[in-house]
């Protein structure tokens, strides 16, 4: 079923540290999952089979969408290519149908995916990424000018480094990015780690210190309490194993340091959120790395809330619909969309997961 629903969740602590915690917060809480918005067939794709890696952001009431990458004839154990996008898809969020979509089928310079999506006041930045050849430098400003959604590409600085599949945030209008990777060719994980001021464009990317541990990408990161949060990712190499990784780690701005935090958090190329004054709320992410093959079971469906005061991770419930990783959420007041992705390695899907936070309640 794709219509909405209501989830009524307990929250039950799933163990972090290694004594028990209690917490006074309200045990239970309202959750309203939609999963009946779809991509629309654009220009070279019959069927939109829905984009992993893809950009996404709120422009004046507006759900804008933006490249990505996916394989439209065959699956990766049949052979098939992946093929890069550069179409804009919007669709109107104050419409009561939110089914009708406008597209725009070379909208970005080039092809584009597995980038940093950024929210801003007036529109999104698009921030790196990669295509089929390389990893890019480009930030582009996709806004609102003269009632039309464009790309900016002249009003941010590059990035040093080509950067793809990289951790990003902003805080105190700061944009800070961690992680990722370089190339496309030999790929290999770093521990980049570059700010950029939003007050203060002319300084352009500067470097801050690297959290102690393995390179990463595919990271989930989120900013809360004024801190920078960088949690699970996989480490890789030309000719090395690649490690998925389970920790975390707090970067404070105001110190310059890096803590890290106990626990575990399997939630590599997923999506969070900040919620409230001190929560973190991680929707899906992969729990293991397994073979690429169509037996895959799927990745995970869990959505789990993190307290960053009290290091408690708590398990809210699990989505009756796929959760897609390699993607990006978009956020509007209460409600999140997490726009496409991969909800299998190699398998998309067009769906929109839209969720919306209820009022608190008492159980």
């Amino acid at each position: 079923m794709k219509t909405l629903i209501i989830i009524i969740f307990m929250i039950n602590s799933i163990s972090v540290n290694a004594q028990s915690q209690t917490t006074d917060k309200p045990a239970a809480a309202k959750l309203h999952l939609q999963n009946d918005m779809t991509l629309p067939p654009c220009d070279g794709m019959e069927n939109n089979l829905g984009v992993a890696g893809a950009f996404s952001g709120i422009i004046d009431n507006n759900l804008v969408i933006i490249g990505g990458a996916n394989f439209p004839k065959g699956y990766p154990w049949e052979g098939g290519k992946k093929v890069w996008w550069k179409n804009m898809y919007r669709t109107s969020l104050s419409s009561q149908n939110q089914k009708e979509w406008y597209v725009a089928d070379n909208f970005m310079p080039h092809t584009i995916a597995y980038g940093v999506s950024i929210q801003l006041d007036n529109g999104f930045l698009c921030i790196g990424g990669s295509d089929d050849k390389q990893c890019h430098t480009d930030v582009v400003y996709i806004k609102e000018e003269d009632g039309k959604i464009v790309a900016d590409t002249d009003s941010f600085p590059s990035l040093p480094v080509p950067l793809a599949n990289t951790a990003g945030v902003v805080s105190e209008d700061k944009i800070y990015l961690m992680g990722g990777q370089s190339s496309i060719v030999d790929e290999a994980s770093t521990k980049h780690c570059f700010f950029l001021d939003l007050r203060h464009l002319e300084k352009g990317w500067q470097s801050f210190p690297a959290w102690q541990g393995e390179s990463r990408a595919y990271a989930v990161s989120v900013a809360q309490a004024g801190k920078i949060y960088l949690f699970s990712g996989r480490s890789f190499a030309s000719g090395q194993e690649t490690v998925m990784h389970t920790d975390a780690h707090v970067y404070d701005p105001i110190a310059g340091k890096w803590e890290i935090l106990q626990g575990e958090f399997p939630v590599m190329a997923g999506t969070a959120i900040p919620y409230g004054e001190s929560e973190i709320i991680f929707l899906g992410g992969v729990g293991k790395i397994l073979p690429t093959t169509p037996g895959h079971p799927g990745f995970s469906r869990a959505i789990n809330t993190y307290d960053v005061h009290t290091n408690i991770l708590q398990k809210m419930c699990d989505s009756p619909y796929p959760i897609a990783v390699t993607t990006n959420v978009a956020v509007d007041g209460n409600s999140f969309y997490i726009t496409s992705g991969e909800v299998k390695p190699g398998i998309r899907t067009p769906n929109i997961l839209k969720g919306e936070f209820g009022s608190t309640v008492n159980p």
